[in-house]
């Protein structure tokens, strides 16, 4: 691991806040910290926003049937809950949410979700976190439905955009013609902040559609969803998404959602100690997993719900599948690593039948593993279907892009997509999938980096002093936990715990204020903690309590000879 550290070090007696923030060129203390639902912009600024809510708005007035059509991952699920929620509950219209399955439907709008669609008798389809791209599904159906397209994913550009009489063309990007309405946070430059999730694109449209009816309706008790969309499609936790976050976090302390509260019940989540760490790895993967194992409609279901047994009762499926997604990933990721060649740039593994839901869970643990893009595919007669993740540096998005003449569909995010080939296109995808990489990632070290925020000492060990970094929360992309980097002064004293002792704790004979803790690290780093060989330390830091003592608490990262 290579370890980026800053240029200085904090004075003795500065601030480890403000050196921080000093070194994130955050130069706006007050508003970064202090971040307030007054910092979220205005949803008309939005490209096309005021025609999508005056199109919705209508379609409600004129009792025209309504269908949701969203996507089946947390930020999709959260987005369909609360856009669904507001037109129901709050405007009475006649609208049904539909998440396409995963195995049967794909991702995005296709024929399968289309045909389904029309057997629910819709005139209007809104889409939420998905449709910018499906510009020829648009084109074939628009006959049958009116479509509004609300998404926030990765428009790629197209420059024969002008001689393609099925799109209109906006700044760089081209979008349907044959949509009534369109909006998206990036399409032309005129939204502040490009960084929003679908779940938040879709909040976005209801409080446009709530300004346009005066504002009769708090439009707060959607923060929490679209918090949990925000944080678990990692969008950057800075800008309007802090406010977001950190408003939700709080509704979410003392939610009358009671999906909500069923769910964090089963993932033994407190609710008065919720962070974003609880809705990254209890609350969201629970959700995820619905439309990884089942039907992602149970989780739109649970959080929509008014039914205090049917939560509960959801609750626990979720629960459940999301024990047998733990399961699945471990044994497929097994199978994965035995295909794997360190020198390729590039992983792509792929299995008969492997289950399509776990198909981005097993990439991405190859690419955290390896530090390397990751693909990773399951074969199922003809074709082949796959997900990606990828590293910075790499844009998977795209890459896909690039090599899209192998490809019959592609889509996502510059670390995070999807694709589908024909089986007889494998080989040559392969091959030039590589020799892509090789060129792309020619100068790149492929190795993970620890960005380290500050190199302190015992100057810097006071309660306060770390208590103060907590204003940096909520953490996520963009702003992580601060990491320091610190050289104890004497041999530390370790203890191992968990059930097959993976943990390891160490600390100073002579301090009961410094505490360092591995999670699954003791077998990595037991010997240089114990060993008289000087060593630094880098990892976040922070406070913990036990048994109604306070101590500073650095979670380990790494360690290295001094």
């Amino acid at each position: 691991m290579k370890w980026v550290l800053p240029d200085e070090k904090p004075g003795d007696s500065e601030s480890l806040l403000d050196f921080i923030l000093n070194q994130r060129e955050i130069k706006d203390k007050k508003s970064f910290l202090y971040s307030t639902l007054e910092n979220l912009h205005d949803p008309f600024l939005m490209w096309g926003m005021k025609n999508v809510a005056e199109t919705i708005l209508d379609a409600v007035n004129k009792k025209k049937k309504i269908v949701i059509h969203g996507d089946f991952d947390v930020d999709g699920v959260t987005a369909t809950s609360i856009m669904w929620d507001f037109l129901y509950r709050k405007l009475g219209a006649d609208v049904l949410p539909f998440i396409p399955n995963r195995f049967t439907d794909g991702y995005g709008l296709s024929d399968e979700s289309m045909n389904q669609i029309k057997e629910m008798k819709a005139d209007l389809i809104i889409t939420v976190d998905c449709g910018i791209k499906d510009i020829e599904i648009v084109k074939k159906y628009h006959k049958d439905f009116d479509f509004v397209i609300t998404d926030h994913h990765t428009i790629l550009e197209n420059k024969n955009d002008e001689k393609n009489k099925d799109v209109e063309v906006v700044g760089r990007h081209g979008i349907s013609k044959y949509a009534k309405a369109v909006t998206h946070p990036g399409l032309d430059g005129s939204y502040p902040f490009t960084g929003i999730c679908g779940a938040v694109v879709s909040l976005k449209v209801c409080i446009a559609i709530n300004s346009l009816l005066g504002n009769k309706f708090d439009m707060s008790e959607y923060l929490p969803l679209a918090a949990m969309g925000t944080v678990c499609d990692i969008m950057p936790l800075v800008d309007e998404n802090r406010a977001i976050v950190s408003e939700g976090l709080r509704l979410i302390k003392e939610t009358n959602n009671i999906g909500l509260k069923a769910l964090m019940r089963v993932s033994g989540v407190n609710p008065r100690e919720v962070a974003t760490y609880h809705i990254g790895f209890a609350l969201g993967p629970r959700i995820n997993a619905a439309g990884r194992i089942d039907h992602a409609m149970d989780a739109v279901r649970l959080l929509t719900t008014q039914s205090s047994s049917q939560a509960n009762e959801l609750a626990s499926k979720l629960d459940m599948l999301n024990k047998q997604r733990q399961d699945l990933t471990h044994e497929y990721v097994d199978l994965a690593l035995a295909q794997i060649d360190k020198k390729n740039k590039v992983h792509f593994i792929y299995g008969e039948d492997w289950p399509e839901g776990i198909l981005g869970l097993i990439a991405g643990k190859i690419t955290q593993k390896y530090f390397r893009p990751s693909l990773v595919a399951s074969s199922n007669g003809d074709f082949i279907k796959g997900s990606a993740r990828s590293i910075e540096g790499y844009n998977i998005s795209k890459a896909l892009k690039d090599l899209d003449k192998h490809l019959i569909r592609y889509g996502g995010h510059a670390e995070a997509a999807g694709f589908s080939l024909n089986h007889s296109a494998l080989p040559e995808f392969k091959d030039a999938l590589q020799k892509h990489a090789k060129k792309k990632l020619k100068d790149t070290v492929l190795e993970p980096i620890l960005f380290i925020d500050a190199e302190i000492n015992n100057s810097h060990l006071s309660l306060p002093m770390v208590e103060e970094l907590n204003e940096l929360a909520p953490f996520g992309q963009a702003n992580a936990e601060p990491v320091v980097l610190f050289s104890p002064t004497e041999t530390l004293r370790t203890i191992t715990f968990g059930s097959e002792n993976q943990h390891i704790k160490a600390f100073s004979p002579s301090s009961t204020l410094l505490e360092f803790i591995g999670f699954g690290k003791a077998y990595e780093f037991r010997e240089l903690l114990e060993s008289s060989t000087p060593v630094e330390i880098a990892g976040s830091i922070g406070t913990n309590i036990w048994n109604g003592n306070k101590k500073i608490q650095i979670k380990i990262r790494d360690i290295r000879k001094k």
